[in-house]
């Protein structure tokens, strides 16, 4: 069976997609509160939140904080300048292939505990589409990292 040839920037490219969607998924809505679960009904409890000022929604940067917040940010403007940098220097280079795979890794992990813990209270927030896509764009991170990584391990053995 003949080997399936790569073509050197591919990881790069995928890193650099993976962080692009995420940063768009993570602006959109992720988490939405059931209004009609709530005492009252749900224009009751529309009208409610309304005049309170409360949010109804949020989106991949609003529930968590400013911890959360940074690691998101490194996800994104991290994977993203590192894949510039293995674009331009023609993939070549270990270290960035390897840092690719250090945050690839953190957005994984991150924005999985965001899915399996979403905010609280949980029978009243219900979890969008648009996080669940961001657990693709972070695989696909860490799956173009790991076929950086692994191209430029063998860059000699061409």
């Amino acid at each position: 069976m003949p080997a399936v040839r790569v073509r050197p920037l591919s990881g790069p490219l995928l890193v650099l997609a993976g962080a692009l969607a995420l940063l768009v998924l993570s602006l959109m809505t992720w988490y939405e509160v059931r209004l009609g679960r709530l005492p009252g009904g749900e224009r009751f409890a529309a009208q409610l939140a309304r005049e309170a000022g409360f949010a109804t929604s949020a989106n991949g940067w609003e529930p968590y904080g400013l911890l959360s917040d940074a690691l998101l940010l490194t996800v994104v403007v991290g994977g993203a300048a590192l894949a510039l940098t293995g674009l331009a220097t023609g993939a070549a280079l270990v270290a960035p292939a390897l840092a690719a795979l250090v945050v690839g890794a953190v957005g994984v992990v991150l924005v999985g505990l965001r899915l399996l813990d979403g905010p609280q209270p949980g029978e009243l927030v219900s979890t969008r589409a648009p996080a669940w896509l961001a657990l693709p764009a972070t695989l696909a991170m860490l799956a173009g990292a790991a076929l950086w990584w692994d191209r430029a391990q063998h860059t000699g053995d061409r």
